[in-house]
């Protein structure tokens, strides 16, 4: 099943027949049924129609990190990007190594 977002007033006969901003999920057809109106458009031509927006959704799953996660202990790779000459840049590493290992 996939869902659209309707980008304008479709309108059929003098009858608006969907609001922009309105939803739908179609299957295999949009099913129409306003008034004295009743029809159905292939899902292939809501497609190709300009006034339909095909919405794409993502499931997303949050989920809280214990204390006992936030504490373990793994393997993380630091990277850092700058703009130095090679001779500051051994420097650098070397601040950073001597610093993060008194950190541990």
């Amino acid at each position: 099943m996939k869902k659209f977002l309707v980008l304008e007033d479709i309108d059929f006969f003098g009858t608006i027949v969907l609001e922009k901003g309105e939803t739908c999920q179609i299957d295999k057809s949009l099913n129409i049924s306003k008034k004295d109106l009743k029809f159905s458009i292939p899902i292939e031509d809501v497609i190709k129609d300009s006034r339909f927006k095909e919405i794409h959704q993502q499931e997303i799953q949050i989920r809280e990190i214990t204390e006992e996660e936030d504490e373990e202990i793994k393997k993380y790779r630091i990277q850092l990007d700058v703009t130095t000459s090679r001779k500051k840049l051994v420097e650098i590493e070397n601040f950073l190594r001597k610093t993060i290992e008194e950190m541990i």
